[in-house]
């Protein structure tokens, strides 16, 4: 039998192909994960654009905005401006640039000299906006005045809630803007009177929407405009209306419901919402339906139909959020009028149901609004769609009501119900305030976002089945009954009705039957695979098809059905022997069968099905059913022109993962090509690895003791947070100081008092209070015993539920995308704000001394959790090993320790390091292992759509047997540092027994062997098997596939939308055909053309020594020639570092930036603050050329930047030389040429942009491709050698600088952790060597007891061996002596992270080629090409 190992990830995949004992193909393939890293760390590409986008949208808005108030004031001659004027900036053309209106008078317009036209010349526009309120100002002086308000309009407050809004009323009142807004009667003369005239910046106070409309009435009020409007609520006045429009109206969002997921039963149907009121109906039905008692026979039965009525009218309809299901007993049981046990989980402690149940907030809201009317359509919701249901609410229906209150924003949806359904507003306090709310918005704040995975109309179906008291599967079964019936279905209902029930009781009955015969195999199948491991001598049946069973086989047989009823149970059965006899007969099956396979169960459907064709019931249309896979995967597809079956697209709709879609895209290339090629078919047993814990009975405890108490702190603080909200406005002395802090002995609530009895007004309360926030919160608090980590501070609770403190990411998310308590700490949020950032804590300020005005020393206050992290690895390290004698409960015990000690020392270490890391590696992004464990439960569904057999293991599955199959040793941790590693894991997945039993005997000896012998279990599956001929196999055969698609140029294409409806082609008729939608092609370039910062570029000055500029003549004398110019970024004080002091422009600054380096603000000669400093950059490239306002300096006329990406490169070669150039290729460049020849020519690009090279041969590369490297040319008579290739295969990871970069294909290590690579290869080598000369072994000195130091010790004492002054070269040296010494040290240097040569054929893992003759190689699509399995093919 073949069996395919796939060790998938999120950005990698392994496979391995054997048939018995033979190898046939095995291979391993890397892949961008979907998720980028760049200088900001790791984020999405579809991410990153949306967010680029969404910078782009209100720089387009504002020009609209801009265009449309030019166009109206140009009509009304209060702009000096013609309409042709605005149409050339305005219009697109793709043979034009669009210019900014560029003639005098308007310039002199948009300074506000009105002097062109006889009026007077003012300071700002804001001088304008204060006349206007107090006199009538000329058409363009007014004209002027709208201009500007448009420019700037103001946030808009979209409700209290609201977080930024919540941060601007903060913001004003603190910085005095709310005071100076008081003062004035509006923004404007606010601006004016208050900054302006008093020359204050006016930063960081961004003014209401509202405030604005406010002082464009007053403006246009005191210039005679007419204001008032007509019944439909518009102005009267044309130029009133169109100003407004222009000015202050918004856009509503763009609806998301092409974003929705499709139905799994109707694949083209989208899925319902779950606020929906089909959705509450068919979820609180489902339930009901599930709901079982104990009866008199101790069976589990059904409640009958009328309780089930009975608790949809009282209970669900009633509940507008999640409830207990001892709710629904304590109903339950007044209907028995007995007390009933219940088939749902009952907590021992309290002796009451804990189970949640969903509520349903939108029926019961509605019906509370409308009444009985509502709670008759909902009982009926099945029967109607939108156009069917009866508008009987004031011409609308429940449905349509469902519609406007989700769809509709704050203020239409408090209108509609006011003026429409003539529902009064109703009063409801908020932070001390009292406001009047539309009871339509209280009820659509109550409403959960999402969707379920079913559509509307299957709900439709589905309800009307679970309503008579199927269960979800046999309602989903009957929906589509009618439809698939046709007309035969109101004749034939009661008998297909009667036939499901049938195939019910066949189905139950089979399943038994089935699970018993196949527990009986697996513990065969566990005999033959110790058989074969030559652990049993004799094995009965072996190979013999026609055995039949013996007494022994049925006496196993009994005892099988005892094991799975239970005694009690099988002694109350009444057909024994029916049971007995169905078994049997399975299990004889299964020794005539010479596969030898498990028993199959027939799915419900299939049962069903046969049932009504026994019966001469035949369907016209398939049947629904929940699991079919075809509906998520699809059915599979041909391969080209050929018969070859193979997996369709792996898209599921419901996940829009880019790591999942890039996983499963690639593990479907590997197993189509083994398809395609013949190495596989449907038979083939495919095993897959989930990357999850596998535990044993101990570690499982373990972890539910861990959990249980994380859970049991995090219910103590629930209870106490419920109490807390459930306060008004009691008041209390709150100390700031925790030492004497017991978790019931204080409450905080709407104010509290500090020690010096100031009142605190905790107005942010209940946002902060949401449970999961408040909660962690509370947990990172007693976590630093009330101290903030970063100032030393105490945090008082009334501070930890508000805005003064925020939960802090220790290394900021968009370096690692990291949430979990391990990488948060509560801090106050202005020192996270102005100080923390982005910044790593070892980088901080006051990490290692205090700092006045910023905190005291972080590192005393990680003394706590330095001695949380040793206790519990003295505990944990402490219960490794027996101390004495134990037996097994003792041992057990000890072990569930060890487990549980271990988990929170590993927290506490994480939570350590993150203090403690100086740089953020590969190896934190923590998410790859979640997202694998998504990647791989969709894996094994989409592979069983085509395979009949595929199977599971987890992670420590394989852990365990890579040690057992003798792949690695006991002690040893796994090799991650070469790709091949996935290889291996793969190989050992097809090593692993299928059988479970067998499986799980093997780790549970193994463990047993371990701990009480410290021995390691060997197992071999045949007797020619051989794990380390197998490793080295891969290891050397291995050419890493580095899978990657060349989009940069590709054209994208998208929907035509003509007012936010999508458009579609027509037939002769004029009739929309819905499947072929109308597509529009674009010119995409995917990457950064340039940096997101534009440049500066400024003349460089002659300096004297001591830095002060030279004056010539009265004007500074500049540099000339190629230092003429200079390129300058703008950057704030706060990312001025030693790194990039020298950078500064201006050597003055420079020095006292210097001088004060490390403090919290620096400070000019003046005395003032400095903010931001101009910085050099190497090089800028021009962006575009201004539109408006143009310099007299040509140079000044364009805006620059840096270049952005390089993905590609093109090498020249000399003709008649072994010459060879790298010419970079910048995105930028390539967009140019893209948009000259519609793709990118090489020879173009070289003509354009390096023309002394046009003679020259030209050779594109691209970052990502793979290069073959040769030393010298008569290596290429080697190019076939697969040993030489593994050696010399490389790929191209960066083109810099003429300097090319290349990384060996099998290295899996980060770049960033590569010296650490070298560093413990060269500790390897070394550590041989010492070996032999009797020297021990590096450690830590125990005599140094800060940790900082005594790690920086021990890093310095173990990985430093460049000098012989370094502590291990220095006792070598005294050891052996200069000569052998030397040798050594030689042979170490060999080792580089970094070479410019092979010098190490194997271990060479980065390559930096800047000098022509390095340069030989062969290039991948050119001299040869590499398959998605690693097979290689010369092109030549």
């Amino acid at each position: 039998m073949k069996k395919l190992g796939l060790d998938l990830g999120s950005s990698s995949a392994g496979w391995f192909l054997r048939e018995d004992n033979e190898i046939l193909k095995f291979g391993s393939v890397v892949f961008e994960s979907g998720m980028v890293k760049g200088t900001s760390g790791y984020s999405s590409p579809t991410k990153d654009r949306r967010e680029t986008r969404l910078k782009r949208n209100p720089i387009r808005s504002r020009k609209y905005r801009k265009q449309l108030i030019l166009k109206k004031l140009s009509s009304h001659d209060m702009v000096p401006l013609e309409i042709s004027e605005i149409k050339q900036w305005s219009s697109y053309s793709k043979s034009r640039t669009n210019n900014f209106p560029n003639n005098p008078k308007f310039l002199k317009w948009l300074s506000c000299d009105f002097s062109f036209a006889d009026g007077k010349n003012y300071k700002n526009p804001y001088e304008l906006r204060v006349k206007a309120l107090n006199e009538k100002l000329t058409p363009l002086e007014l004209g002027r005045v709208l201009y500007h308000i448009t420019q700037r309009r103001g946030f808009k407050d979209i409700g209290e809630t609201n977080k930024e809004t919540e941060k601007q009323i903060k913001r004003r009142k603190e910085s005095g803007f709310q005071n100076a807004l008081d003062k004035h009667r509006t923004i404007g003369e606010a601006l004016s009177r208050e900054y302006l005239d008093k020359g204050i910046r006016a930063r960081d106070n961004y003014p209401y929407r509202d405030e604005y409309e406010d002082e464009l009435f007053k403006i246009l009020s005191k210039q005679g405009l007419d204001l008032s409007k007509n019944g439909k609520n518009h102005f009267k006045d044309p130029f009133v209306k169109d100003v407004h429009k222009a000015i202050i109206w918004q856009q509503l969002l763009k609806t998301q419901k092409g974003t929705i997921g499709k139905c799994i039963l109707e694949p083209k149907k989208r899925r319902c919402a779950l606020s929906h009121p089909l959705f509450e109906v068919s979820r609180a039905w489902q339930f009901i339906n599930t709901i079982k008692y104990k009866d008199d026979k101790d069976d589990f039965v059904s409640i009958p139909q009328e309780y089930r009525q009975h608790l949809f009218d009282t209970i669900f309809l009633k509940k507008d959020s999640n409830f207990k299901f001892e709710i629904i007993r304590k109903a339950l049981d007044k209907l028995f009028q007995k007390k009933k046990e219940y088939n749902y989980p009952l907590d021992e402690k309290k002796k009451t149901y804990e189970t949640t149940v969903a509520g349903m907030p939108f029926c019961k809201g509605i019906i509370k609004l409308l009444g009985d009317e509502a709670l008759k359509d909902i009982e009926k919701i099945e029967l109607y769609t939108v156009s069917t249901m009866h508008k009987k609410y004031h011409g609308y229906s429940l449905l349509d009501l469902w519609h406007n209150v989700t769809e509709f924003d704050e203020v239409a949806l408090a209108q509609f119900g006011l003026q429409k359904l003539k529902i009064p507003f109703t009063e409801r306090t908020r932070k001390g305030v009292t406001e009047q709310i539309s009871p339509l918005l209280k009820l659509k704040e109550s409403l959960p976002n999402g969707y379920g995975s079913l559509s509307q109309n299957v709900l439709r179906k589905i309800i009307l089945h679970l309503k008579e008291g199927h269960l979800y599967n046999d309602a989903v079964l009957l929906a589509n009954l009618p439809d698939a019936l046709g007309s035969d279905f109101k004749e034939k209902k009661h008998d297909v009705f009667k036939l499901l029930n049938e195939s019910n009781k066949i189905y139950t009955n089979r399943k038994t039957v089935v699970t018993i015969a196949n527990a009986l195999i697996e513990k065969y199948k566990g005999e033959v695979d110790a058989y074969n491991n030559g652990e049993a001598d004799d094995l009965f049946a072996h190979k013999d098809f026609e055995y039949l069973l013996a007494d022994s086989d049925k006496k196993d047989i009994v005892e099988t059905c005892i094991g799975h009823f239970g005694e009690n149970r099988w002694k109350n059965k009444t057909n024994k022997d029916v049971i007995i006899n169905e078994v049997g007969i399975e299990y004889q099956d299964f020794f005539f069968d010479t596969k030898r396979t498990y028993r199959k169960l027939e799915t419900l459907q299939e049962i069903f099905e046969e049932q009504l064709s026994k019966n001469n019931i035949y369907l016209k249309k398939p049947l629904y059913h929940h699991s079919k896979r075809a509906n998520l995967f699809g059915e599979p597809i041909k391969y080209r022109d050929t018969e070859i079956e193979i997996l369709p697209l792996a898209q599921v709709n419901s996940i829009k993962n880019p790591m999942f879609n890039k996983a499963m895209s690639v593990l479907r290339k590997i197993v189509n090509q083994l398809l395609v090629d013949g190495y596989i078919d449907q038979e083939t047993e495919i095993v897959v690895e989930i990357a999850r814990e596998l535990n044993d009975n101990n570690k499982r405890i373990a972890i539910e003791r861990y959990q249980k108490q994380r859970e049991g702190k995090r219910e103590k603080i629930r209870e106490f947070l419920n109490e807390y909200r459930s306060k008004e406005k009691p008041t209390l002395q709150v100390e700031e100081s925790i030492a004497q802090f017991e978790l019931w002995d204080e409450q905080i609530f709407e104010e509290t008092e500090d020690i010096n009895g100031k009142t605190i007004k905790n107005l942010d309360r209940k946002e902060i209070l949401k449970e999961n926030n408040a909660i962690r919160r509370y947990e990172l608090w007693m976590e630093q015993k009330g101290q903030c980590i970063y100032t030393g501070k105490m945090i008082s609770i009334s501070q930890l539920f508000s805005r003064d403190t925020d939960i802090e990411h220790t290394i900021p998310r968009f370096l690692l995308p990291d949430n979990t308590l391990a990488n948060q700490t509560i801090a106050f949020a202005d020192y996270n704000t102005k100080i923390k950032g982005t910044e790593l804590p070892v980088n901080l300020p006051n990490y290692s001394k205090s700092v006045d005005g910023v905190g005291t020393k972080i590192l005393p206050r990680l003394e706590n959790w330095i001695n949380q992290r040793e206790g519990y690895k003295k505990a944990f390290e402490s219960r490794q090993k027996p101390s004495g004698s134990e037996d097994e409960n003792a041992k057990n015990k000890r072990i569930q320790e060890k487990h549980f000690f271990k988990m929170h020392y590993e927290y506490w270490k994480d939570k350590l390091e993150r203090f403690t890391a100086t740089d953020v590696t590969d190896k934190w992004a923590r998410r790859q292992l979640v997202d694998t464990q998504n990647i791989n439960k969709y894996a094994r569904e989409f592979l069983s759509s085509y395979f009949n057999r595929v199977s599971v293991q987890k992670g420590s599955n394989t852990a365990a047997f890579r040690k057992m199959l003798g792949y690695e040793e006991k002690e040893d941790e796994k090799d991650r540092s070469k790709h091949t590693h996935h290889t291996i894991d793969a190989s050992v997945l097809t090593y692993i027994p299928i059988n479970a039993s067998r499986r799980d005997s093997l780790i549970k000896k193994m463990y047993h062997l371990r701990d009480t012998q410290n021995k390691q279990l060997h197992y071999t599956p045949n007797k020619e098997f051989d794990a380390q001929a197998i490793k080295r196999k891969i290891e050397e055969e291995t050419l890493v596939v580095n899978y990657y698609k060349d989009n940069i140029i590709t054209q994208t294409f998208k929907k035509v939308r003509k007012a936010g409806k999508i458009q579609y082609k027509t037939d002769g008729q004029g009739n929309k055909i819905i499947e072929q939608p109308l597509m529009s092609g674009g010119d995409t370039i995917r990457g950064s053309l340039f940096k997101d910062s534009f440049l500066g570029k400024i003349k460089d000055v002659e300096r004297f020594k001591d830095g002060q500029p030279i004056r010539e003549n009265g004007d500074w004398k500049y540099k000339k020639g190629d230092d003429e110019f200079v390129y300058v970024k703008r950057e704030p004080i706060e990312k001025i570092t030693k790194a990039n002091l020298k950078d500064i422009i201006d050597p003055v600054i420079a020095k006292l930036v210097a001088e004060q380096l490390g403090n919290a603000k620096i400070f000019d000669y003046q005395g003032n603050a400095i903010r931001h400093v101009r910085i050099k950059k190497k090089t800028g490239k021009p962006v575009k050329k201004r539109v408006d306002y143009k310099s007299e300096k040509e140079y000044k006329n364009y805006y620059y930047s840096e270049s952005g990406s390089i993905p590609y490169g093109v090498m020249v070669f000399r003709p008649n030389s072994t010459e060879r150039i790298l010419l970079q290729t910048h995105l930028y460049q390539i967009a140019e040429v893209f948009r000259e020849k519609r793709k990118f020519d090489v020879s173009l690009f070289v003509e354009k942009f390096y023309p002394d090279y046009n003679s020259y041969e030209k050779q594109l590369i691209k970052v990502g491709q793979k290069l073959i490297v040769l030393q010298v040319d008569a290596e290429f008579e080697k190019r076939k050698d697969l040993d030489f290739l593994n050696k010399r295969l490389y790929k191209i990871t960066k083109i810099d600088n003429g300097c090319l970069w290349l990384k060996y294909h099998i290295t899996a290590t980060g770049d960033s952790d590569i010296d650490n690579l070298v560093k413990e290869k060269k500790d390897e080598l070394l550590w041989n060597y010492e070996k032999q000369m009797g020297l021990e072994k590096v450690i830590e000195n125990e005599n140094i007891l800060d940790f900082k130091e005594k790690n920086e010790d021990f890093i310095n004492r173990k990985y430093k061996f460049s000098s012989w002054e370094d502590f291990r070269m220095k006792r070598i040296l005294k050891q052996v002596g200069q000569e052998k010494a030397s040798e050594i040290k030689s042979e170490l240097s060999k080792f580089k992270k970094i070479a410019s040569s092979i010098e190490l054929e194997g271990d060479t893992p980065l390559l930096k080629l800047n000098t022509s003759e390095s340069w030989n190689f062969l290039y991948e699509d050119k001299d040869f090409e590499i398959s998605i399995l690693g097979g290689i093919k010369f092109l030549q």
